[in-house]
């Protein structure tokens, strides 16, 4: 019996973990798809299908207050959309590589940033549980980092772009 009860806890743990590497590899799959789109953008009409709504705020932090802070922050930040050079989203080098980071809310709270920056830690604690904050960086091909953009969030299956968000909390 105690075998049968520790087989079922061992399947359950397996199929638990390969859930969650199947959630990080569609968000990294459907995230590559977004930079390639915004790679061929122009006047940044791709870029600005991403801008959040508000009520993507409260499903991203835990409260009203923080949510709030993080709309006045967004808001700001996406008035001045069309003011961003033509590349800001682009690779400074044609053959430069992109890599996608991610990270969850426990992982920042432990100082895992997955290749996001660690400024991102001043907002783990005003996160959902559930929420992952997504970025990328393009390397050159001797692999030296040469610019990131951050965060995106996939919230209910839509993506939106927050950049640098973590500074609304600083």
């Amino acid at each position: 019996m105690k075998r049968n009860i520790l087989f079922v806890i061992a399947l359950y743990t397996v199929f638990i973990f390969s859930c969650k590497k199947e959630v990080s590899s569609n968000l990294e799959t459907e995230l590559l798809v977004i930079i390639n789109k915004l790679r061929k953008d122009k006047n940044h009409k791709y870029l600005k299908t991403l801008k959040p709504l508000d009520k993507d705020f409260y499903k991203i932090f835990k409260d009203r207050a923080s949510a709030k802070k993080a709309i006045e922050y967004s808001d700001k930040k996406w008035d001045f959309i069309d003011n961003l050079p033509a590349n800001a989203m682009k690779p400074i080098n044609e053959d430069d590589d992109v890599v996608v980071a991610m990270t969850t809310k426990s992982q920042l709270e432990k100082s895992i940033y997955n290749g996001l920056s660690s400024d991102y830690a001043s907002m783990a604690e005003f996160l959902n549980e559930d929420i992952v904050v997504c970025g990328f960086y393009f390397v050159n091909v001797d692999g030296m980092h040469l610019k990131s953009r951050a965060a995106f969030f996939n919230i209910e299956g839509r993506w939106i772009f927050i950049p640098n968000v973590f500074e609304a909390f600083y």
